[in-house]
């Protein structure tokens, strides 16, 4: 599998919105998607052992004769040490500041020891430090102390001194997130949304990948984040807004009519992680989108609600009473934690069951212990 999906990555590597779908898939059946690196990736998606490492030329503004210029550069010194090395072993006539910013955003510098902050702000005197020392090589010049076998192998104008690199705090993780998404069109070592996935199963009727199957005219109720939003007028003048929504299994357009944008003008922002209720939309061409109907704040609510209880329940062994005997239970223990069915399927699967009515109960003691004498200990998790 993992040479088939390596492959299948690939294949789409143009196609954000498959890149996603199959990383997802390449989660769901455990194999890790390293971040790109520039001392280790190739051009195209390769496996690594157990894991799959991620292509350059799925980094958004980096051309394919760039990235060969990145590897016939690694070809020489077989390890890039530094920015400066980096920008002395490229064709800078093919690799611009513009790329290279790219690749500090994709995390591909990681492996050079400094923050993405410092690598970002060395670019400028990386690239004319390369130059420099890029011209003397046309025109046959040595430096002042040259020494063909020292400067090969320190890769730097004067032996064994580098030059400095700012000392700079480490961008912040949004910011972090936020470079990823630019550079490779969906985040990699992490999501904003992460911190929600819990929320996302009990407050979601379906995620946006689940969402592509139903029917056209169905209900929905969405956890996701605005990465990309348009203001626009209606011929009347009313303001509207057409979104993108982005879940952790992908991304799908709604659309906000005038009356629902001025009760939630306020909510409608970028990288706000929104709870969306609508109704789904299916055209002849066979695109998606949701008709935005409610908006809710995701943080507001999970603090509101608490985080959920889930039960998990063995479909094999379980008895004909045990739904009467969970309903008793919990409607005995009200509160203000949503509760979320897991069922385990014989074949080996789980499969999560949001209740059509909402429950939520208390998280006391009590009521654990009792879920856990109907369900077996352990098969209630908070």
């Amino acid at each position: 599998p993992i040479c088939f999906m390596s492959a299948l990555l690939t294949s789409e590597i143009n196609n954000t919105d498959k890149i996603v779908k199959y990383i997802n898939e390449c989660r769901d059946l455990g194999i890790k998607i390293l971040p790109p690196d520039i001392n280790v990736s190739d051009l195209h998606f390769t496996p690594q052992r157990s894991e799959i490492r991620f292509g350059m030329m799925a980094i958004k503004n980096v051309g394919t004769n760039a990235i060969n210029s990145v590897l016939a550069g690694r070809k020489v010194v077989s390890k890039f040490r530094s920015i400066f090395e980096l920008c002395e072993q490229i064709d800078l006539h093919l690799v611009n500041k513009r790329m290279i910013e790219s690749l500090i955003k994709a995390g591909a510098l990681d492996s050079l020891g400094k923050r993405r902050s410092e690598l970002f702000a060395t670019v400028d005197k990386a690239i004319e430090s390369a130059q420099k020392m890029q011209r003397d090589r046309e025109s046959g010049q040595q430096a002042l102390f040259a020494d063909n076998d020292i400067n090969s192998a320190d890769g730097y104008p004067y032996p064994g001194e580098e030059p400095d690199v700012p000392r700079i705090s480490e961008w912040p993780h949004s910011l972090l997130l936020s470079n990823e998404k630019e550079a490779l069109g969906f985040y990699i070592t992490g999501h904003p949304l992460t911190n929600f996935s819990e929320n996302l199963k009990a407050l979601s009727t379906a995620n946006v990948e689940e969402i592509n199957e139903k029917n056209s005219g169905s209900n929905v109720k969405l956890g996701a984040m605005i990465s990309s939003l348009r203001i626009l007028r209606t011929k009347k003048g009313d303001r509207m807004a057409v979104l993108s929504l982005e879940d952790l299994s992908g991304s799908i357009d709604a659309v906000v009519f005038p009356e629902t944008f001025s009760r939630n003008e306020s909510l409608i922002k970028s990288e706000a992680a929104l709870l969306v209720k609508g109704s789904l939309e299916v055209e002849d061409s066979g695109s998606r989108k949701i008709i935005v109907k409610e908006i809710q704040i995701l943080e507001a609510i999970v603090q509101q609600t608490g985080k959920p209880v889930t039960i998990r329940i063995n479909l094999e062994g379980m008895s004909q009473n045990l739904p009467e005997e969970l309903k008793t239970i919990l409607e005995k223990n009200p509160g203000d934690r949503q509760v979320i069915f897991q069922l385990e399927h014989p074949e080996g699967y789980l499969i999560n069951l949001n209740p059509k009515d909402v429950i939520q109960v208390s998280a006391k003691e009590d009521l654990i212990q009792q879920l856990e004498l109907l369900c077996g200990k352990g098969k209630v998790k908070l």
